[in-house]
């Protein structure tokens, strides 16, 4: 046996590492190679139903991007992705469409609100931009089965309730909502708004409850520190009381972990890093 830390050793180690990389290497190209092939099937000349991406504000996005949109295809090849991007990120896309397993299934757009924040856009694009069928995902999103249709409105889990929370309690009694109602903090990393798609009413509420709660200001019982935070969710709390408000709703899933394997998992690349 090479004595520790040998010449002999350290390069026994070294072909031990290569060989183990070059046989990921292959297995991660062939699975690519077989999700591309499988992307191509079945692909009806009248289908018309998209799945949207936001795209803006930060590059790092960009490979998740490509990565949802081949996972989709991969379990629904005859979906198109629409991917709203600011201009920055449109440049990045147009050079990367390659890239793409069905680039010919690509849809391009520009954010529908290039002055404003990333969750003002996404709020815009699921309230008014989306057709009945349409879904929209989170680019850190991976898609293990196909994304579903549903008359009822459908969001990714359901976290928690907002009034067993000091700060989202705090937001309701703000928002002048009534606290014996179980508010519940939807995630919108997949929703589809079903029936509710492009409804005048829903919109108008939702944006109403959106600037508001980015227009909410530190006060006796919550400080500055803790606004960042409910800024930061605000078109998810948005779009959480609004549904509420205004009908019933399914999930995609009864619960969820980093990257469970379910019809869809999230690496919550945002949250993990921070960005606001």
């Amino acid at each position: 046996m090479p004595k520790l830390n040998s010449p002999k050793r350290r390069f026994l180690l070294r072909i031990r590492v290569f060989g183990r990389e070059t046989l990921n290497g292959i297995a991660l190209g062939a699975e690519a190679a077989r999700q591309k092939v499988r992307s191509y099937k079945r692909i009806p000349a009248d289908s018309t139903r998209s799945i949207h991406i936001l795209l803006m504000s930060r590059d790092v996005y960009l490979r998740p991007t490509i990565r949802c949109a081949n996972s989709i295809w991969f379990h629904a090849p005859q979906s198109k992705i629409c991917i709203w991007a600011d201009s920055e990120r449109r440049a990045l896309l147009e050079v990367s469409l390659k890239q793409f397993h069905r680039k010919d299934r690509v849809i391009i757009k520009d954010v529908p609100l290039p002055d404003k924040e990333w969750q003002r856009n996404k709020l815009e694009i699921i309230v008014a931009e989306m057709e009945k069928d349409d879904l929209f995902t989170d680019a850190d999103i991976i898609w293990n089965a196909s994304p579903p249709k549903s008359e009822k409105p459908i969001f990714f889990v359901d976290e928690y309730e907002l009034g067993r929370r000091t700060v989202t309690r705090w937001l309701l009694k703000k928002l002048d909502l009534d606290l014996a109602i179980d508010w519940r903090m939807l995630n919108v990393s997949v929703v589809s708004l079903g029936v509710k798609s492009k409804n005048r009413e829903f919109i108008r509420r939702s944006v109403e409850l959106y600037e508001r709660i980015r227009g909410c200001k530190p006060d006796f019982d919550l400080g500055l520190d803790d606004l960042p935070s409910i800024r930061r969710m605000s078109e998810q709390l948005a779009l959480s009381v609004a549904v509420k408000e205004s009908s019933e709703y399914d999930l995609l899933k009864e619960s969820d972990s980093y990257m469970d394997g379910g019809i869809a998992e999230s690496y919550y690349l945002g949250a993990i890093h921070g960005y606001d």
